[in-house]
């Protein structure tokens, strides 16, 4: 159902029709895999910059982080049927709830009991924050994605069409857009540089669902028409993820994304 990558280049897979996540090394040539299991139809996946693993675990209405690096978990309560996930530089962490049209942000400094609603399009399943801290969404039902920008407070949100039941979303260094189309065998790029209005197309997927950018550029996706699943790399497609060592809102000594993705 999704997929993430860890600083060491461990790629990390939910498995959203049981009850554990996997995880494939980086060193074993992603052969290997380590199971994690207590979870219930686990639909969202993201690591934030201690390591630490947090899940969106659809079919118990709640989020569980897996703290590194013995991974031991703890759950957060209070969403409907927790969908998609995303951590902002801040280590907020941002949960869908498919199919209500809401997200909800736990804040760090609350200690992740706090949290924020926001309106977005209905059934979000992808979620994805620029370097600027503006959250991108996919709404699954209306084939668009939105942008709620953060200098509006989450409250103004552009859309982009041209998707087929757009699922996952992830975002590379350049500030480029892409998508995976659960209602067809491809992914979409939107070009940064074309203020995303033009989008590349790859093919040869199997109704896509989560996707994520490791360090080296190279797109990972999962399939999830396979049976059983499947996770495809594109290597060498674009530059690496965007990365935030440090809290780009409050360190100004922070490295910082300015205008082009250049640093």
């Amino acid at each position: 159902m999704d997929i993430a990558i860890d600083a060491s280049g461990n790629v990390w897979v939910a498995n959203g029709s049981g009850t554990t996540i996997s995880e494939l090394t980086y060193a074993s040539g992603y052969t290997a895999s380590n199971t994690y299991t207590g979870f219930n139809m686990p639909a969202g996946i993201a690591i934030d910059a201690s390591g630490n693993v947090w899940v969106a675990n659809f079919g118990s209405n709640n989020v569980i982080g897996l703290t590194y690096p013995a991974f031991t978990a703890t759950a957060y309560s209070g969403f409907g049927y927790a969908s998609d996930m995303a951590i902002d530089a801040s280590g907020n962490i941002w949960v869908g709830s498919w199919p209500l049209a809401t997200i909800g942000e736990l804040t760090n400094s609350s200690g992740y009991t706090a949290t924020n609603t926001y309106s977005v399009g209905s059934g979000n399943q992808g979620m994805a924050i620029d370097a600027a801290g503006n959250i991108w969404v996919t709404n699954y039902q209306t084939s668009t994605i939105s942008e709620l920008t953060y200098a509006s407070g989450y409250t103004a949100s552009n859309t982009y069409t041209g998707f087929n039941k757009p699922f996952g979303i992830a975002i590379d260094a350049t500030g480029n857009i892409w998508v995976t189309n659960y209602g067809g065998t491809t992914i979409s790029e939107l070009t940064y540089a074309s203020g995303y209005t033009a989008s590349n197309t790859y093919t040869g997927f199997n109704k896509p669902v989560g996707i994520a950018i490791d360090a080296s550029g190279n797109v990972w996706v999962t399939n999830s028409g396979s049976n059983p699943g499947t996770v495809t790399e594109l290597v060498g497609v674009t530059t690496g993820p965007q990365y935030f060592p440090c809290s780009y809102f409050t360190d100004t000594s922070c490295p910082q994304f300015q205008g082009g993705g250049n640093w």
